[in-house]
């Protein structure tokens, strides 16, 4: 029979082994995360991994022959604290060429917000042919009382649209964030 001694030197040797293995297995999982962080921006178009692709297809070739409808949607996550509308409805872009949207946003409160825009896209899987260079929605917006401003959405339709998408419907939804601005600082 083992003495209490050597129960205890087992024990610690279990436990420093689990907690090695467990350190080793945190660190795998966070030198994983950037990878899979990258992997999943582009799956979903949401992140900065996305806006890194926009930049590599502005030199792509126009195609001329081609039309295709965005259509711009917006809406208030939170009712009267912000005024939120794109400057057109729709536009008709060529697949390859850079085009500029802008959307109008007012702060009506009777303090400094902070505001941000979370992006859709239909129909669904389309975001990797939707790439965004410039964007109002990359980070959060600050509004002083009262201030209003023209923010621009700078965007390219990739050339690989399938044929039979002639329609692109791009909706945001603007969320008053000052609690969680304030929180964060």
């Amino acid at each position: 029979m083992p003495s209490p001694q050597q129960s205890q030197r087992r024990a610690n040797r279990r436990l420093t082994r689990s907690l090695l293995i467990m350190a080793i297995g945190s660190f795998a999982f966070a030198w994983a995360m950037v990878p899979l962080y990258g992997v999943f921006c582009r799956l979903t178009g949401i992140g900065s991994a996305e806006a890194k692709e926009g930049r590599q297809v502005v030199h792509e070739a126009v195609e001329r022959n081609r039309l295709i409808t965005v259509a711009f949607v917006t809406d208030l996550a939170s009712v009267g604290t912000f005024e939120f509308r794109p400057q057109v409805a729709t536009m008709r872009v060529h697949p390859g060429e850079v085009y500029t949207a802008l959307f109008y946003a007012k702060n009506l409160s009777a303090a400094a917000a902070v505001a941000r825009a979370v992006p859709s896209l239909t129909p669904v899987g389309a975001w990797k042919y939707f790439h965004r260079t410039e964007c109002f929605c990359f980070r959060p917006q600050r509004f002083a009382v009262g201030e209003s401003r023209w923010m621009p959405l700078r965007f390219v339709v990739d050339r690989d649209l399938p044929i039979d998408i002639d329609r692109l419907t791009v909706s945001y939804i603007f969320f008053d964030t000052t609690q969680t601005a304030a929180r964060r600082s």
